[in-house]
């Protein structure tokens, strides 16, 4: 089981993802962060209030508790997310699909009658619910039952050990990928874009249309000088609360040129211009890479050789971040929908002397 920090940590980035709009213009970045409705952080707290739950066989009240007090009982974990429970509340929204933990929080709320949508606890208002309860007190302790009722079911523990060995199969397969990628040559030159649209074109931007257009910068390889230069990618889809239908592209190109930024403004320009016809925008991560140190994955782009330990610990946590975000927070229209990809890496060659290859899976001391 991860630590509050990690699970809170992810989420931030999550939340960052979703709210942060980020585009290059004029080769300039820019960032737009707009209103969070949709709290993503909130999910963390549920996460956690949820292993907390199944840790203990308590509750967070006295029974006969009416009035709240401000400052939980010395010891009692539980009754400390009763402040935080409206948060969790507000982060609902019928467009995604979620982690098992946080189903499981809502699929509680919806058992009780508590509406995401509509209900807020307080300090001692009384709350009428179909089951008769009548203080908020007795409301959430009800709460914590039916998700620790939910979390011990057969169909959760199945639903959750599925979601773990997604995670764990998720996680083997980008990193293999990462390793056959060093076997194969020894040096990179790392590019992260965020190929995006603009405000105006959001609302007729579908699924269908930003995999057509992704399919197509991928296609032009065949053709196009800049793009040739792609040796390898991993992509993924996702529909930012805010931000819109987006793609996280990972490139490793040719080392015959080292301006890792200036190749990622040609492909974000390429996609800008003549993929999309004017109506996409995207966001160079390779102009300041020192922005993945804020979000604690280091800088894994740019120039990376095979034994550069640190940058390509960078890298992978990059590529984890990418398969993680997708298993905790999914459109429900997406759901089923091939939404990441990677490409196959060539056969390496026989020619070269032998090389010792750093271990993928390796922590960073």
């Amino acid at each position: 089981m991860k630590s509050k920090k990690e699970i809170s940590d992810f989420y931030i980035s999550l939340q960052e993802d979703h709210h942060v709009e980020k585009s290059t213009v004029n080769e300039k970045n820019r960032i737009i962060i707009h209103e969070s409705r949709h709290p993503i952080s909130a999910l963390s707290t549920i996460e956690s209030f949820v292993d907390e739950i199944n840790q203990s066989n308590s509750v967070a009240f006295d029974d006969s508790s009416t009035i709240i007090k401000t400052a939980p009982a010395r010891g009692n974990r539980l009754e400390g997310y009763y402040w935080k429970i409206n948060e969790c509340l507000d982060a609902y929204s019928e467009r995604f699909v979620y982690s098992p933990k946080v189903e499981a929080f809502y699929q509680a709320c919806e058992k009780i009658g508590i509406d995401p949508r509509f209900m807020s606890f307080g300090k001692s208002t009384e709350v009428c619910l179909p089951d008769g309860k009548t203080t908020n007190a007795q409301v959430f302790n009800e709460l914590i039952k039916v998700i620790r009722s939910i979390c011990h079911s057969n169909s959760y523990q199945r639903k959750l050990q599925g979601h773990q060995r997604n995670a764990l199969r998720r996680k083997a397969k980008v990193l293999t990928w990462e390793s056959e990628l060093f076997r194969w040559r020894s040096r990179h030159l790392v590019i992260s874009l965020t190929l995006s649209y603009k405000e105006q074109f959001r609302s007729v931007t579908t699924l269908e249309l930003i995999q057509e257009h992704l399919k197509n910068l991928l296609n032009n390889r065949r053709n196009n000088k800049l793009l040739k230069g792609i040796n390898g990618y991993v992509w993924k889809i996702e529909d930012g609360i805010s931000v819109g239908l987006h793609v996280h592209l990972l490139i490793a190109y040719s080392t015959q040129t080292n301006q890792d930024i200036l190749v990622a403004e040609k492909i974000g320009q390429y996609w800008e211009a003549f993929i999309t016809d004017g109506q996409g925008q995207y966001w160079n991560s390779n102009k300041n890479p020192k922005r993945y140190e804020t979000l604690g994955h280091g800088i894994g782009v740019g120039q990376i050789n095979h034994n550069d330990a640190e940058r390509r610990d960078a890298l992978r946590k990059n590529l984890e971040y990418l398969m993680k975000a997708d298993q905790h927070l999914k459109q429900k229209g997406c759901a089923r929908t091939h939404t990441i990809a990677m490409s196959r890496i060539p056969e390496r060659s026989n020619a070269g002397r032998t090389r010792k290859d750093i271990n993928p899976c390796q922590e960073a001391r």
